[in-house]
């Protein structure tokens, strides 16, 4: 049975076995699974730390994003790995960040992993957003707004997918948006 209907993963009943995979997480945003056992955790804190298997208690910090990326980000990250990881060791991430003009924007980060850390930040996609509740002006007041992130998942095709969170539509494309968040297709060098 499941718990709230279909694609949601069944609840936990007192017989079943509970693995811990993760211990001190701080308003976890998404997981990323490395090929080797290890786990990326995107925290609501704009930090990214690395799980090793055999020691859920202890992380590692591979990225704090406010110090990494500028502007910084506004919202938690989204995060997922490269279907190739292995041979480029490419990790992406998404955000959503407003710019000078306070408008929000969405940006798609991909950066290179060597030894649990997270760097080399290239930005591949970069684009405005407008928010469902803009103020009149135009720009979007982001208190109480931005409490979601974009997700990111790589698909069998080898492509990145990068899902708007709720409450946002692409500036200009509103009907892109609808019924439901927009889905971007970027290859790893952002092509569209």
């Amino acid at each position: 049975a499941t718990a709230g209907g279909v694609g949601q993963a069944p609840m936990p009943t007192a017989g079943d076995a509970v693995d811990v995979i993760a211990r001190g997480v701080l308003m976890p945003a998404q997981l990323a699974p490395l090929p080797d056992g290890r786990l990326l955790v995107a925290e609501g804190n704009g930090r990214v730390r690395v799980f090793h298997p055999d020691a859920s208690h202890q992380a590692t910090v591979a990225l704090e994003a406010g110090a990494l990326l500028d502007p910084p980000l506004t919202g938690p990250l989204a995060i997922a790995v490269s279907s190739d990881f292995a041979a480029t060791r490419h990790a992406f991430v998404s955000d959503l960040y407003a710019d000078g003009s306070g408008r929000i924007r969405m940006r798609v980060v991909r950066l290179r992993e060597v030894g649990d850390r997270l760097g080399e930040p290239a930005t591949i996609f970069d684009t405005a957003l407008a928010v469902e509740r803009a103020s009149r002006d135009g720009r979007a007041d982001l208190r109480g707004v931005i409490t979601d992130s974009p997700r990111l998942a790589f698909g069998d095709d080898g492509l990145l997918y990068a899902a708007l969170p709720s409450g946002f539509v692409f500036e200009g494309h509103p009907a892109a948006s609808e019924p439901v968040p927009a889905i971007v297709r970027l290859t790893a060098e952002g092509r569209t």
